[in-house]
């Protein structure tokens, strides 16, 4: 397992996010959640890429790719987490 977010492959991002993220809240949407997960596993984001992405670069990317403005919030929420997990936790 990576040991911080520049290391992660996107299955790497795909596990945090399923295991620990989603697992851990209740707010996000199941179509809002799925929508992220799609919209990462298709692009075959790193974490690289979103490490150079800004929060509202990756809410707007989200966005654009959903057609739905409804996802930036969680979007932007999910970014915050991903660029401050814990990765001693895993």
């Amino acid at each position: 397992m990576p040991t911080n977010l520049s290391e992660c492959e996107t299955s790497h991002l795909l596990s945090i996010l399923n295991e620990n993220i989603f697992a851990n809240t209740k707010k996000p949407s199941e179509q809002n959640k799925n929508n992220i997960i799609l919209y990462i596993t298709e692009n075959k984001v790193t974490g690289t890429q979103i490490l150079d992405m800004k929060r509202k670069e990756f809410g707007a990317n989200l966005v654009k790719y959903c057609n739905d403005t409804k996802v930036n919030g969680t979007a932007v929420n999910v970014y915050k987490k991903l660029t401050t997990f814990d990765f001693s936790t895993v």
